[in-house]
Protein backbone atom coordinates (compact mmCIF):
# COMPACT_ATOMS: atom_id res chain seq x y z
CA UNK A 1 0.00 0.00 0.00
CA UNK A 2 2.78 2.40 0.48
CA UNK A 3 4.41 1.41 -2.62
CA UNK A 4 1.23 2.74 -4.22
CA UNK A 5 1.29 5.56 -2.40
CA UNK A 6 4.75 6.60 -3.31
CA UNK A 7 3.85 5.69 -7.33
CA UNK A 8 0.80 8.13 -6.73
CA UNK A 9 2.94 11.09 -5.14
CA UNK A 10 5.90 10.63 -7.45
CA UNK A 11 2.98 10.19 -10.65
CA UNK A 12 1.17 13.92 -8.81
CA UNK A 13 4.90 15.42 -8.87
CA UNK A 14 5.84 14.43 -12.43
CA UNK A 15 2.09 15.98 -13.65
CA UNK A 16 2.69 19.28 -11.74
CA UNK A 17 6.71 19.61 -13.09
CA UNK A 18 5.28 18.91 -16.89
CA UNK A 19 2.35 21.42 -16.15
CA UNK A 20 4.64 23.85 -15.47
CA UNK A 21 7.39 22.98 -17.77
CA UNK A 22 4.51 23.10 -20.25
CA UNK A 23 2.85 26.68 -19.37
CA UNK A 24 6.41 27.90 -19.14
CA UNK A 25 6.77 26.89 -22.95
CA UNK A 26 3.97 28.43 -23.42
CA UNK A 27 4.83 31.70 -22.77
CA UNK A 28 7.99 31.59 -24.69
CA UNK A 29 6.53 29.63 -27.60
CA UNK A 30 8.00 31.50 -30.51
CA UNK A 31 5.64 34.07 -32.89
CA UNK A 32 6.07 35.40 -36.30
CA UNK A 33 4.85 39.63 -35.86
CA UNK A 34 4.85 40.07 -39.71
CA UNK A 35 1.66 38.51 -40.87
CA UNK A 36 2.05 39.37 -44.28
CA UNK A 37 4.95 40.16 -46.61
CA UNK A 38 4.95 41.67 -50.29
CA UNK A 39 8.32 41.15 -52.21
CA UNK A 40 8.89 42.40 -55.32
CA UNK A 41 10.09 39.33 -57.84
CA UNK A 42 14.03 39.31 -57.56
CA UNK A 43 14.42 41.19 -53.77
CA UNK A 44 14.87 39.43 -50.94
CA UNK A 45 12.68 38.37 -48.28
CA UNK A 46 13.06 38.25 -44.35
CA UNK A 47 10.94 36.34 -42.23
CA UNK A 48 10.90 36.78 -38.41
CA UNK A 49 9.69 34.56 -35.49
CA UNK A 50 10.82 35.54 -31.94
CA UNK A 51 10.46 34.62 -28.63
CA UNK A 52 10.20 35.97 -25.08
CA UNK A 53 12.99 32.79 -24.29
CA UNK A 54 16.52 31.78 -25.29
CA UNK A 55 15.54 29.87 -28.31
CA UNK A 56 18.60 28.01 -28.71
CA UNK A 57 17.92 26.64 -24.97
CA UNK A 58 14.14 25.88 -25.19
CA UNK A 59 13.88 25.20 -28.46
CA UNK A 60 14.87 23.42 -31.71
CA UNK A 61 13.80 25.90 -35.07
CA UNK A 62 12.51 24.72 -38.16
CA UNK A 63 11.35 26.43 -40.98
CA UNK A 64 8.35 25.12 -42.95
CA UNK A 65 5.85 26.25 -46.06
CA UNK A 66 2.40 25.83 -47.61
CA UNK A 67 0.52 26.90 -50.47
CA UNK A 68 -2.40 25.56 -49.41
CA UNK A 69 -3.35 23.52 -52.16
CA UNK A 70 -5.56 20.54 -51.79
CA UNK A 71 -3.58 17.38 -50.80
CA UNK A 72 -0.70 19.41 -49.74
CA UNK A 73 1.89 18.87 -46.89
CA UNK A 74 3.59 21.25 -45.55
CA UNK A 75 7.12 21.62 -47.25
CA UNK A 76 10.20 21.56 -44.87
CA UNK A 77 12.79 24.42 -45.96
CA UNK A 78 15.33 24.60 -43.67
CA UNK A 79 15.36 21.94 -41.01
CA UNK A 80 16.66 22.80 -37.35
CA UNK A 81 20.61 23.07 -36.94
CA UNK A 82 20.53 24.07 -41.03
CA UNK A 83 21.83 27.74 -41.53
CA UNK A 84 21.91 27.49 -45.51
CA UNK A 85 20.50 26.18 -48.43
CA UNK A 86 22.61 26.43 -51.83
CA UNK A 87 21.83 30.01 -52.60
CA UNK A 88 18.05 29.87 -52.14
CA UNK A 89 18.14 29.97 -48.49
CA UNK A 90 19.78 31.72 -45.15
CA UNK A 91 18.70 31.66 -41.61
CA UNK A 92 20.23 33.81 -38.74
CA UNK A 93 20.22 33.34 -35.12
CA UNK A 94 20.26 35.32 -32.04
CA UNK A 95 19.15 34.28 -28.36
CA UNK A 96 15.58 35.39 -29.22
CA UNK A 97 14.91 35.15 -32.39
CA UNK A 98 14.98 33.55 -35.78
CA UNK A 99 15.22 35.12 -39.33
CA UNK A 100 14.98 33.34 -42.54
CA UNK A 101 15.99 34.90 -45.97
CA UNK A 102 14.69 34.04 -48.82
CA UNK A 103 17.44 35.59 -52.28
CA UNK A 104 16.24 36.13 -55.30
CA UNK A 105 12.38 35.39 -54.48
CA UNK A 106 10.42 34.63 -57.48
CA UNK A 107 6.71 34.10 -57.66
CA UNK A 108 6.84 30.41 -56.83
CA UNK A 109 8.21 31.25 -53.30
CA UNK A 110 4.78 32.78 -52.98
CA UNK A 111 3.38 31.16 -49.79
CA UNK A 112 2.76 30.65 -46.08
CA UNK A 113 6.26 30.44 -43.89
CA UNK A 114 6.16 29.01 -40.44
CA UNK A 115 8.73 28.30 -37.93
CA UNK A 116 8.44 25.19 -35.96
CA UNK A 117 9.76 23.92 -32.70
CA UNK A 118 9.07 20.73 -31.10
CA UNK A 119 7.88 20.46 -27.43
CA UNK A 120 8.43 16.65 -25.84
CA UNK A 121 7.19 14.81 -28.74
CA UNK A 122 5.09 17.70 -30.98
CA UNK A 123 5.65 19.61 -33.65
CA UNK A 124 4.26 23.04 -33.04
CA UNK A 125 3.64 25.43 -36.09
CA UNK A 126 3.73 29.10 -35.18
CA UNK A 127 1.33 31.27 -36.74
CA UNK A 128 2.71 31.77 -39.50
CA UNK A 129 3.71 34.87 -42.24
CA UNK A 130 1.97 34.98 -46.05
CA UNK A 131 5.01 36.27 -48.52
CA UNK A 132 3.44 37.12 -51.69
CA UNK A 133 6.19 37.72 -54.32
CA UNK A 134 4.90 40.55 -57.33
CA UNK A 135 1.57 40.29 -57.69
CA UNK A 136 -0.77 37.97 -57.66
CA UNK A 137 -4.09 40.22 -58.73
CA UNK A 138 -4.99 39.12 -62.82
CA UNK A 139 -7.65 40.60 -65.12
CA UNK A 140 -9.61 37.98 -63.81
CA UNK A 141 -9.55 38.02 -60.03
CA UNK A 142 -12.62 38.76 -58.30
CA UNK A 143 -13.81 38.01 -54.97
CA UNK A 144 -17.27 36.45 -53.50
CA UNK A 145 -18.14 36.36 -49.66
CA UNK A 146 -20.34 33.41 -49.54
CA UNK A 147 -23.25 33.73 -46.55
CA UNK A 148 -25.79 31.61 -45.21
CA UNK A 149 -29.79 32.75 -46.39
CA UNK A 150 -31.71 35.44 -44.34
CA UNK A 151 -34.19 33.11 -42.64
CA UNK A 152 -32.42 31.27 -39.88
CA UNK A 153 -31.19 27.51 -40.17
CA UNK A 154 -31.42 24.93 -37.76
CA UNK A 155 -28.04 24.54 -37.50
CA UNK A 156 -26.35 25.59 -34.34
CA UNK A 157 -23.39 27.07 -36.02
CA UNK A 158 -23.11 28.75 -39.71
CA UNK A 159 -20.10 28.37 -41.86
CA UNK A 160 -18.88 31.75 -43.89
CA UNK A 161 -16.59 31.58 -46.68
CA UNK A 162 -14.47 34.16 -48.93
CA UNK A 163 -13.51 32.92 -52.43
CA UNK A 164 -11.06 34.86 -54.72
CA UNK A 165 -10.67 33.25 -57.87
CA UNK A 166 -7.97 33.64 -60.69
CA UNK A 167 -5.05 34.13 -58.63
CA UNK A 168 -1.68 33.87 -59.85
CA UNK A 169 -0.08 32.70 -56.98
CA UNK A 170 -0.48 33.90 -53.62
CA UNK A 171 -3.02 36.07 -51.45
CA UNK A 172 -3.45 36.93 -47.84
CA UNK A 173 -7.13 36.24 -46.32
CA UNK A 174 -8.26 38.17 -43.23
CA UNK A 175 -11.81 38.16 -41.53
CA UNK A 176 -13.59 40.90 -39.56
CA UNK A 177 -16.59 39.70 -37.32
CA UNK A 178 -18.44 42.96 -35.88
CA UNK A 179 -15.03 44.57 -35.05
CA UNK A 180 -13.49 41.38 -34.07
CA UNK A 181 -10.53 39.94 -36.25
CA UNK A 182 -11.39 35.98 -37.51
CA UNK A 183 -8.81 32.99 -38.03
CA UNK A 184 -10.01 31.64 -41.17
CA UNK A 185 -9.16 28.13 -42.82
CA UNK A 186 -7.76 28.27 -45.86
CA UNK A 187 -7.36 25.99 -49.34
CA UNK A 188 -6.20 26.66 -52.51
CA UNK A 189 -7.41 24.83 -55.93
CA UNK A 190 -5.59 24.97 -58.92
CA UNK A 191 -7.55 25.96 -61.98
CA UNK A 192 -7.25 24.43 -65.78
CA UNK A 193 -6.18 28.01 -67.14
CA UNK A 194 -3.06 27.71 -64.28
CA UNK A 195 -4.68 30.26 -61.93
CA UNK A 196 -5.80 29.27 -58.42
CA UNK A 197 -9.07 29.71 -56.57
CA UNK A 198 -8.43 30.04 -52.29
CA UNK A 199 -11.45 29.55 -50.41
CA UNK A 200 -10.87 31.01 -46.74
CA UNK A 201 -14.05 29.96 -44.26
CA UNK A 202 -15.05 30.37 -40.99
CA UNK A 203 -17.62 28.58 -38.69
CA UNK A 204 -19.89 30.81 -36.16
CA UNK A 205 -22.37 30.44 -33.37
CA UNK A 206 -25.91 30.78 -35.29
CA UNK A 207 -27.35 33.23 -32.96
CA UNK A 208 -24.01 35.76 -33.48
CA UNK A 209 -24.88 35.68 -37.14
CA UNK A 210 -28.85 36.16 -37.31
CA UNK A 211 -28.38 39.23 -34.16
CA UNK A 212 -27.26 40.74 -36.89
CA UNK A 213 -23.62 40.46 -36.84
CA UNK A 214 -21.37 42.72 -39.32
CA UNK A 215 -18.71 40.58 -41.91
CA UNK A 216 -15.75 41.54 -44.04
CA UNK A 217 -13.08 39.49 -45.59
CA UNK A 218 -10.16 41.11 -46.87
CA UNK A 219 -8.17 39.71 -50.21
CA UNK A 220 -4.91 40.88 -50.41
CA UNK A 221 -2.77 40.26 -54.29
CA UNK A 222 -0.16 42.42 -53.61
CA UNK A 223 0.00 45.70 -51.10
CA UNK A 224 -3.38 47.14 -51.98
CA UNK A 225 -6.14 44.68 -51.31
CA UNK A 226 -10.57 43.94 -52.20
CA UNK A 227 -12.23 44.08 -49.26
CA UNK A 228 -15.76 41.96 -49.26
CA UNK A 229 -18.16 43.33 -46.72
CA UNK A 230 -21.81 41.61 -46.08
CA UNK A 231 -23.33 44.53 -43.83
CA UNK A 232 -23.19 47.16 -46.26
CA UNK A 233 -23.41 45.38 -49.11
CA UNK A 234 -20.79 46.84 -50.65
CA UNK A 235 -17.70 45.50 -52.20
CA UNK A 236 -14.59 48.10 -51.69
CA UNK A 237 -11.88 47.66 -54.21
CA UNK A 238 -8.33 50.15 -55.74
CA UNK A 239 -10.06 52.58 -58.51
CA UNK A 240 -7.29 50.19 -61.12
CA UNK A 241 -9.60 47.02 -60.49
CA UNK A 242 -13.14 46.87 -62.25
CA UNK A 243 -15.11 44.21 -61.56
CA UNK A 244 -18.17 42.73 -59.94
CA UNK A 245 -17.90 41.29 -56.48
CA UNK A 246 -20.44 38.84 -56.11
CA UNK A 247 -22.18 37.61 -52.56
CA UNK A 248 -22.88 34.60 -54.50
CA UNK A 249 -23.76 30.55 -53.91
CA UNK A 250 -25.82 27.70 -54.87
CA UNK A 251 -28.29 26.36 -53.40
CA UNK A 252 -29.67 27.19 -49.89
CA UNK A 253 -27.13 30.20 -49.59
CA UNK A 254 -28.47 33.98 -50.24
CA UNK A 255 -27.24 35.52 -53.33
CA UNK A 256 -26.69 39.47 -53.39
CA UNK A 257 -24.70 41.38 -56.49
CA UNK A 258 -22.91 44.10 -55.69
CA UNK A 259 -20.72 46.37 -57.71
CA UNK A 260 -17.20 47.03 -57.01
CA UNK A 261 -15.42 50.65 -56.96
Amino acid sequence: MLLISNNLKMNLINLIILSKVSALVAQMAPCQPQEFLFVPVGGKAKISCVSNGTLDKLFRISWYRRTWRVGENPELILDWGEVTKGHKYNCTHTERSSSLEINNVKEEDSGTYYCTYYTFTSLIFSNGTTLIAGDSFTAKSSVQLMVPPSSPLPNTSVQLACVASAVGYMVHISWNLSGTPQKGRVVAMEEPGGTLTFLSYITVPRDTWYQGASLSCQVRFNSSSATAVHGQATTQVPTRWSYFAKILVPSYFHSKEVQGH
